[in-house]
C-alpha cells in the first residue's frame, strides 16, 4: 500500500517489565466498569475528573462491603 512507518527512536529494542504497572492497568479496568465513563461526554474537564473521583469511592466502597 506504500504507507510511510516510523519508528520511535524511544523503543530501543528491548522490553522490561515497569513495576506495579498491573495496579495502574486493574484500577483502569475497574474504571471502564462505571457506565458514566464508558463514553467521553463530558463538558469540561472538571466535571470528568469528578465522575472519575465518583466511580473510584463507588469502587472502593463496593470492596469494603465484601
Amino acid at each position: 500500500h506504500n504507507i510511510p512507518v516510523d519508528i520511535s527512536t524511544k523503543i530501543n529494542g528491548e522490553w522490561r517489565i515497569i513495576a506495579k504497572r498491573w495496579v495502574v492497568e486493574r484500577n483502569f479496568a475497574w474504571l471502564n466498569n462505571a457506565r458514566r465513563l464508558a463514553k467521553d461526554f463530558e463538558i469540561t474537564v472538571l466535571s470528568a475528573e469528578s465522575f472519575i473521583k465518583i466511580a473510584h469511592i463507588t469502587q472502593l466502597l463496593r470492596n469494603m462491603c465484601l
